[in-house]
């Protein structure tokens, strides 16, 4: 689906709030629905309602409403069925493929009685399960509509709140920067995907592997000279064989997969491959705000903070006498250094990535996905079993992260992450296979895990300290001239039109350019009456509760053109309307008008007013789209004596500025 069509659909949905309300109805109803809700994504879609309640394309009371109904339907017709049908229900699908749902839910309903109801409604999968058992074990209907009418009331609203919470952050950065959402909300889907599917792989493969841990024994005694390498690592009186024999399978795919990776890979990846497009597409989302917090992600690669993290680790295994872990933490960090070293002078390859940094097929990236993997691995040993998909689902997201802010920031291209992650995994598969079969015996011990997590955030926080990440360049300086004649003749046009955040957005247009140096345009604007902007402190971000807050309390937040924010921003309260402000936003260009021996820099940007909203509750600055009327008052501010400006009108939608001195 296209933007187009993605606003199509959204004004389809405030433009029919009767099929809207009846849609809502029927998710809640399906996600309260028996064994059917455990296969509907409702939570998901409840979400995405109250986003588009923030956004105003739906109502809130109306879909509380419907929400609300939806659910005590859903729970009245599973209390139902398992009223009339009882134990029948057991011999239908799902429930005769996962009798342990049911078993759950029964479990659950005799631990906490008429309680479960309200309880039930919050808990994942026996949502869709409760109301059945409370039927089958035959509650009385008036105890269970009590129960069912209260917990529908309460969970409404609460699952409507993460996607109205999403929606002011959305509304703020679709003030700030467009592509600060899609960054946002690109990132969560893709690290979405990668925790279901670690968990789907995980709770599927495991039960699978008896079965092929039997033909791999059966195999390896019929050639005891080939197989006692699988022998020795899927031996049944081995506590650790199914994690250890799950290692195996993920060290033989990651084995095969570099292979293959790697024979493609000798060279820059080509101009027209999936690197490079990603690379390009990546390139068009910068903004400063995910600039910064990609920067503290990528850091987490930096070998120094990998390092640090190692020794601070080493030490407090050492403090509990635990000398194996040390050694295999260690190789963790040493096998991925000499393989590099050993594939650098081999291959003697020196290549740049995305943004000009050198790279190489297997890069820093290797080096901390090693570690950070074979340490989930020591980690999941310390841990009871039922809290070790949590662990490894939580380093997951922590290697995700990484890798995606270094593809982000240009660090590597795609095809050099993944052969880096192939690489790692084999390595710390490996360790983990050797570390794990001669350690069986470890009683467990969780405060190795919040210790492990204090030693990276000190290693990020040391590498800030000794050395900083270079400061963002300036702005680039102006490369090219421009007479004057033919900027007001049309060279004008050489200019950036619209503000480009989004992309073909076009909503925001650029109808002011400026030439002169930045405190001559500043000094002029204050005469007329703008100031510069205060900061957005604490004391005016607060002002976004309070309800009767004027538009010129309300902090006034940047806005983002081709990755970085204006250079100058002036404000200019209505007189007499506390609900609107003017704004002058300029980024400076790579021109300078050119007169005689005067270099003017040459500033585009926009006039245009902010008009208070009220979003969930939250007083916020919005851009109007009217942009005609704030240049209308901007050229009557600045026409007045004294000002030593001549004013152009380019176009009637845009205006031209120039000392007045430089008009012949």
């Amino acid at each position: 689906m296209n933007e187009g069509s993605f606003h199509e659909a959204l004004a389809w949905v405030a433009a029919h709030p009767a099929w809207t309300g009846l849609f809502v109805f029927v998710v809640a109803f399906l996600e309260s629905l028996a064994v059917v809700g455990v296969l509907v994504p409702g939570a998901i879609m409840m979400v995405a309602f109250g986003a588009a309640i923030t956004l105003d394309y739906m109502a809130f009371w109306p879909t509380v409403a419907w929400a609300v109904a939806g659910a005590i339907a859903g729970d009245l017709l599973s209390f139902w069925l398992g009223y009339r049908f009882k134990d029948g229900l057991t011999r239908c699908w799902p429930l005769s493929r996962h009798p342990e749902l049911l078993q759950r839910g029964i479990s659950f309903f005799e631990k906490h009685g008429g309680k479960s109801i309200v309880l039930g409604r919050f808990v994942g999968p026996l949502r869709a399960i409760i109301p059945t058992v409370a039927g089958m074990l035959r509650m009385p209907l008036r105890r269970f509509l009590l129960a069912n009418v209260l917990s529908a009331l309460a969970w409404a609203p609460l699952y409507l709140a993460p996607g109205i919470i999403l929606g002011v952050s959305l509304e703020l950065a679709s003030e700030v920067a467009g592509r600060l959402a899609v960054v946002f909300l690109g990132t969560l889907l893709a690290l979405y995907l990668l925790i279901v599917l670690l968990r789907f792989v995980y709770r599927h493969t495991l039960p699978h592997l008896d079965a092929l841990m039997s033909r791999l024994l059966n195999w390896s005694n019929r050639h005891p000279r080939l197989g006692h390498l699988s022998a020795a690592v899927i031996d049944p009186r081995h506590p650790e064989t199914r994690f250890l024999s799950l290692l195996a399978l993920l060290l033989v795919a990651a084995t095969l997969a570099f292979v293959v990776l790697m024979h493609q890979l000798w060279g820059e990846p080509s101009p027209g491959s999936l690197s490079h497009l990603l690379a390009s597409q990546l390139a068009g989302l910068h903004n400063p705000v995910a600039d910064t917090v990609a920067g503290f992600f990528a850091r987490l690669a930096d070998p120094l903070v990998v390092a640090l993290f190692v020794t601070g680790l080493c030490g407090w295994f050492a403090a509990h006498r635990r000398w194996k872990a040390v050694g295999h933490l260690l190789a963790s960090l040493l096998l991925p250094v000499l393989t590099l070293v050993l594939l650098k002078s081999l291959f003697a390859l020196s290549m740049r990535g995305p943004a000009g940094t050198e790279t190489f097929p297997i890069s820093s990236l290797g080096l901390a996905v090693s570690v950070y993997g074979f340490t989930a691995i020591v980690l999941g040993g310390e841990l009871a079993p039922r809290w070790r998909l949590s662990l490894y689902s939580a380093t997951l997201l922590l290697v995700a992260s990484m890798v995606f802010a270094r593809l982000y920031l240009g660090l590597d291209w795609l095809a050099y992450s993944l052969s880096a992650i192939l690489m790692s995994t084999v390595w710390f598969a490996l360790l983990g296979i050797g570390y794990r079969r001669h350690t069986p015996d470890v009683r467990h011990r969780p405060a190795h895990v919040p210790a492990a997590a204090f030693f990276l955030f000190l290693a990020v926080l040391a590498a800030q300290a000794l050395f900083p990440p270079p400061a963002p360049a300036p702005t680039a300086p102006a490369v090219a001239e421009l007479a004057l004649a033919d900027w007001r003749a049309g060279a004008w046009r050489r200019l950036p039109r619209w503000r480009d955040d989004l992309r073909h957005a076009g909503n925001h247009p650029f109808n002011l350019q400026w030439a002169g140096a930045a405190g001559d345009i500043v000094g002029v604007l204050e005469r007329a009456g703008w100031q510069r902007a205060p900061a957005s402190d604490a004391r005016r971000l607060l002002q976004w509760f309070n309800p009767d807050a004027v538009a010129d309390a309300l902090p006034v937040l940047p806005q983002v053109h081709a990755g970085r924010y204006e250079d100058l921003r002036l404000v200019r309260p209505l007189n007499g309307d506390a609900h609107h402000l003017d704004v002058v936003r300029l980024w400076r260009s790579r021109f300078v008008i050119a007169r005689e021996v005067q270099r003017l820099p040459l500033w585009f940007g926009t006039v245009s007013t902010l008009e208070r909203g009220r979003v969930a509750g939250l007083n916020l600055l919005r851009t109007d789209p009217d942009f005609a009327a704030p240049l209308s008052r901007l050229r009557a501010t600045l026409a007045g004596p004294g000002r030593n400006i001549r004013l152009l009108p380019a176009t009637p939608d845009l205006l031209l500025v120039l000392p007045a001195e430089n008009i012949p």
